[in-house]
Formats: structure tokens, C-alpha cells, sequence
């Protein structure tokens, strides 16, 4: 595993693993967990071989909250940022914020974002996504999500695009992980009118399904080390139970 961090006291650290109809692709996403003064640092990783790129986030948590996120589109191949951005959490309790975000060429462009929500695209921040919806009247939510659709459009990487999106909670399974039940919610709206599924443990996503065309997607946390600090990470997230999840691999 190609792990990221190494900042501070690293809590926990994980993989998540990419399948299309049940086969493993050659997608990874790697995440590691650390305390620094006031909250926690999230970093995570995605490396994908064919397309010769690597997406990070680097984010700082207080609170149950992103207070700053930076993300970086990266080429492999030219060892060059192709676009970057970054995201800086208001003052006030009302999901206001600043999203500034530039590609190679051109110059930084920034836009408020009061009255929506931020997700910075990797999978391990799903938990605080899906808890802050869930936590809002209905779940219902409008949504940043930073656009990634058509790699070879190097000029719209990370251009912000909102959308209205809906979580609403499924029920409780025994799932197949050690340590207890799962959570899952049925996430739609955006680019998900059909719906996809979640699978959390205390915030951290399991698994995650949904379909493209004919095939059928799973990402699935594969490694999992050290000590997931559930609720005092991402408090507003839903779990089976309120105790730690703690796995050692």
C-alpha cells in the first residue's frame, strides 16, 4: 500500500479497493488518519495506473468539520499539478465557506459556498458527508462536489459543480467486516437519480455501490490499521454502536 501521512500521531490508516462486476481494477485509495492541536489532519490518496494520475486531500477536521481542504490533480507522467484547490470552512455555523480552485495556465478563481456542503471526492471523507445530511431536516442538502468527470478536460478540473442531493437511512447488517454491524444509506440526486448504497461503520465507510451503464461498481475498504476514533472524529455520523472500532492488521 502506498500510504499517505506521516504528519503527526497517525491514529489510523486504510485501502480502499476498486471492482467493476466483481473483479479488482487498478484503481487504490489510500487514507491515514493523525491528531494535531485542536482536531485531527485526514489525508487521502487516489492513484489511477492507466490515466497516469493521483488525486490527494489533505484536510484539517475540527468539530466534525472540514476547516481547510487542500486537493491536487497530479500527472503522474509529467510529474506536474495539473489543477489545485482548496477549500477554507466560515466562521459561522451555516456551511458557509471560500472553494478557490486553479488549473495549470490559468488563474485562481474563487466563489462562496455559503448554504452547501463540501465533499473533497475521496472516499474516507463519506462519513462527515453523509452525518451533516443526515443531522439536516429531511437529509437533504446542496452539495459542492469538485469536477473530476472527463480527465482529458484538463482546463475543468476542480471547477466546483452543485448539485441537490438526498441520503436517507436503510437499516442496520451484519455485514461481513469483524467488530459489529454496518449502517446503510441510500444516497441520491446529482449524477445518482437511481441511488447508490452505503456502508459505514461509526463514520468509516466500508463499502460503497452503485452502477454505471451495465456494470456494477463496489469500492470496499480492504486494509484497515490502528484505531478508528468514530464519533470524535465525525460526530454527527450514525453508528451501530458507540464503541471504537479498533482493527490491527
Amino acid at each position: 500500500m502506498n500510504r499517505c501521512g506521516g504528519e503527526g500521531d497517525v491514529l489510523a490508516r486504510g485501502e480502499y479497493e476498486y471492482l467493476c462486476d466483481g473483479v479488482p481494477v487498478p484503481i487504490s485509495e489510500s487514507w491515514a488518519l493523525s491528531r494535531k492541536a485542536g482536531g485531527f489532519r485526514l489525508s487521502s490518496q487516489r492513484e489511477i495506473p492507466a490515466l497516469s494520475v493521483v488525486i490527494s486531500a489533505h484536510a484539517e477536521v475540527a468539530g466534525g468539520e472540514i476547516k481547510r481542504c487542500v486537493l491536487r490533480w497530479l500527472d503522474v507522467g509529467r510529474k506536474a499539478c495539473v489543477a489545485m484547490a482548496c477549500y477554507r470552512a466560515g466562521e459561522g455555523c451555516h456551511n458557509d465557506g471560500v472553494y478557490r480552485f486553479r488549473s495549470a495556465g490559468s488563474p485562481s478563481r474563487s466563489i462562496a459556498i455559503a448554504g452547501a456542503l463540501y465533499f473533497p471526492l475521496l472516499r474516507i471523507f463519506a462519513g462527515q458527508l453523509l452525518g451533516k445530511m443526515m443531522a439536516q431536516d429531511g437529509g437533504e442538502a446542496r452539495i459542492l462536489v469538485p469536477w473530476i468527470r472527463e480527465p482529458a478536460q484538463t482546463e475543468k478540473i476542480f471547477t466546483p459543480e452543485f448539485s441537490g442531493r438526498r441520503v436517507r437511512y436503510l437499516n442496520t447488517e451484519a455485514g461481513e467486516y469483524a467488530g459489529g454491524s454496518l449502517d446503510c444509506f441510500e444516497y441520491s440526486g446529482g449524477r445518482y437519480e437511481d441511488g447508490v448504497i452505503y456502508r459505514l461503520r461509526q463514520g468509516l465507510l466500508r463499502e460503497y455501490c452503485w452502477r454505471q451503464g451495465s456494470s456494477e461498481w463496489t469500492v470496499r475498504l480492504k486494509k484497515l490499521e490502528g484505531i478508528w476514533p468514530g464519533e470524535q472524529l465525525w460526530p454527527h455520523a450514525i453508528a451501530s454502536s458507540p464503541s471504537t472500532v479498533g482493527t490491527v492488521t
